[in-house]
Formats: C-alpha cells, structure tokens, sequence
C-alpha cells in the first residue's frame, strides 16, 4: 500500500512535466497580445498613421541588420491595404500579394522574405482608412536572421 502512495507523485510530475514546459497557448486571433517581443527574435521598423481614404507612407528602418520575414499590425481602426512594397539594401525590391482588409487589433500573416536574410532599406505601404475621419496605426515588425 505505501508503494502505491509512493509511486502517485512521481506519476503526477511525469504528467505534468509536459505542460510546464510547453509553449504559451496562441493569443487570440486580432488581439495585440499577438505582437512579437524583442526577445523573440522579431524588432519592429517602425509605425505609420494613415491619414485618410487613400495614403503613401514609407518606413525607413534604421537597423542594419538582415530580416527574414515581416508581419504588419493594425490598431485603433479599420484599413484597406492595396499595396506594399520592400526595397533591399541591395536595390532589389519585393511586392508580397497583400490587397487585404485590416479589422482593428489585426495582423498579416508572416510574410517571408525572398532568399535568405535581407537587409530592408524602405517598405512603402498604400492604404487607407476605412472611415476617412478615423486613423488608424500601422507596425511593421521584421524577424531577425
């Protein structure tokens, strides 16, 4: 009988020595909790207020340093995205497919960089408010190499 009671705490740590070692569970899908940390390996470029129905805005980053991904987040309001496009340090440029409607508290998908690790010289966004008397936020965070 003591051996049984002996063996029930090893069998509780067994058990539940997976759950403390696994992963956070995934935020919310449209919440900010979303957004990445520093410590993640993700450094945001910068942020933009769209001003208006249609806008150009352009995020120079002043890192250096080479990026092998990119995912835009949206706050305060509602956005139409109808282009981007990435300029590398090497003149090269990339326009990921991203005609897309931003509810407020969204995000892209990662969108992966073409080659390996990139340097980002500028992103130029088109978008738009979808309520022209309202302005959203825009971030743009990039995953480091």
């Amino acid at each position: 009988m003591i051996k049984r009671f002996a063996l029930i705490p090893a069998l509780a740590l067994f058990l539940a020595a997976p759950v403390a070692f696994a992963d956070p569970p995934a935020p919310e899908p449209g919440t900010f909790a979303a957004k990445p940390e520093a410590k993640s390996g993700w450094k945001k470029l910068g942020e933009r207020v769209v001003q208006g129905k249609v806008d150009t805005d352009v995020i120079k980053p002043s890192s250096k340093a080479e990026f092998t991904s990119i995912a835009i987040f949206v706050e305060k309001e509602e956005i139409a995205l109808y282009d981007i496009e990435i300029e590398f340090g090497n003149g090269e440029k990339f326009s990921p497919a991203t005609r897309l409607l931003f509810k407020e508290g969204s995000r892209s998908r990662v969108i992966d960089l073409p080659g390996k690790e990139r340097v980002i010289k500028k992103i130029t966004f088109k978008y738009g408010n979808l309520d022209a008397k309202k302005h959203a936020r825009v971030e743009v965070w990039a995953k480091k190499a």
